[in-house]
């Protein structure tokens, strides 16, 4: 553009010199269209600002690590106006210090009409990806003068998920009571629309649940006994504490949460229950996701991923959020080796088997009687077999 400026600028001086020179109609003529020429284009620019606008976003809203996902910048043209240059910013930030790149595209503005502009990006690793438009500017035909669009859809955001391993699972943790399942026990319960059974009436029993019409034509009282509705739950609870290095990345990040989603995800394919939970320190509460299909899986990573550096094991929150709700199974998740968080495990969450999985290089020395204790590699995070 300053080359553009200069060439002008030599234009005006020679036009100037050519009229000084033979001072006559033709020069002065073309001495007053090349000084009028500037406010024709600008005029020209501000119409375009008032008629045009720009945007940005993405075709997708969700994507596994490692996808090549195309976003799009959006040009609307209202006026009838024709532009051949015009140049968009954008910045494109990856979640967990991945890293900030910068792209430049270079496009003609069109007369009535929205112009679309592709670019990819790659998502090399699970986490938040924010795309912004910084600026959109659109040149004159000579390029003296420039005008920035206003931008209304500044921000698209992609969510981009783990690439889910396979963890055998051990489907032999008991289930729990639940009112809202469709599956009995084949033991006696609280639940009055499925008959388990009849006894003879026990002193102690509630008398609601005596049997009148059967006792009535017999010398002893009966009592109904009813099934218990049950199915399995798993709570997946996590804990992390970003490892700060030189280069500021967070480490052990990924290998935790392709872990956390490939569990919940194969626990979705089993259709069963799944809680995703954890302590978000900067709001001093305990934040959990009932998670039964894949949109709530991907709500509950999109608000990890706002909680993953602020990640907390506040031992009273989690015994007042956790301690209330049974669970076949419990899974802690941590990247610490000396977790504190085995404590919590054990005695605020009512679970018939509990575990924790500790992603980490350094050797654990943690041990349990009543808890199983499994170590991770970052690197590999294979598993041999998990019981939920």
């Amino acid at each position: 553009m300053l080359r553009h400026k200069l060439l002008y600028a030599v234009l005006l001086i020679g036009l100037a010199s050519f009229y000084i020179l033979y001072i006559d109609y033709l020069p002065l003529v073309l001495l007053i269209c090349a000084l009028i020429l500037p406010v024709i284009l600008k005029a020209g620019l501000i119409w375009l600002h008032f008629q045009a606008d720009a945007g940005i976003e993405c075709t997708t809203a969700s994507c596994t690590a490692s996808a090549e996902i195309p976003m799009t910048v959006l040009i609307r043209n209202r006026s009838p106006l024709w532009f051949s240059r015009g140049t968009a910013k954008i910045r494109v930030t990856h979640g967990f210090g991945a890293g900030q790149e910068t792209f430049r595209i270079q496009f003609p503005v069109h007369s009535r009409n929205t112009t679309r502009l592709t670019f990819h990006v790659t998502a090399g690793s699970c986490g938040l990806v924010t795309a912004e438009l910084l600026n959109v500017r659109v040149f004159d035909m000579f390029r003296l003068l420039h005008t920035n669009l206003r931008r209304k859809e500044q921000k698209a955001s992609l969510l981009v998920l783990p690439h889910p391993i396979g963890i055998p699972l051990d489907n032999s943790a008991p289930p729990v009571e639940n009112q809202e399942s469709d599956t009995f026990a084949d033991k006696p319960g609280d639940d009055p629309s499925e008959l388990f059974g009849i006894r003879e009436y026990q002193p102690g029993d509630p008398v609601s649940r005596i049997h009148w019409k059967l006792s009535s034509h017999s010398d002893a009282l009966y009592l109904k006994e009813f099934g218990a509705p049950i199915d399995k739950h798993t709570l997946l609870l996590i804990e992390y504490c970003p490892p700060v290095r030189d280069s500021g990345t967070i480490l052990d990040a990924e290998a935790l949460l392709t872990v956390l989603y490939s569990l919940a995800w194969q626990l979705i394919g089993e259709h069963q229950r799944c809680t995703v939970a954890w302590y978000d320190a900067s709001r001093d509460e305990v934040l959990r996701f009932t998670v039964q299909n894949e949109a709530a899986l991907a709500d509950a990573f999109r608000a990890l991923y706002g909680s993953m550096c602020e990640i907390g094991n506040e031992e009273s929150a989690l015994r007042f959020a956790l301690g209330g709700e049974p669970f076949s199974s419990a899974v802690l998740l941590t990247n610490l080796p000396e977790t504190q968080m085995l404590r919590v495990l054990e005695h605020a969450v009512s679970a018939n088997h509990r575990t924790v999985l500790i992603i980490s290089p350094e050797p654990v020395t943690l041990e349990s009687d009543e808890t199983v204790i499994l170590t991770v590699s970052p690197e590999e995070p294979v598993i041999d077999r998990l019981v939920v």
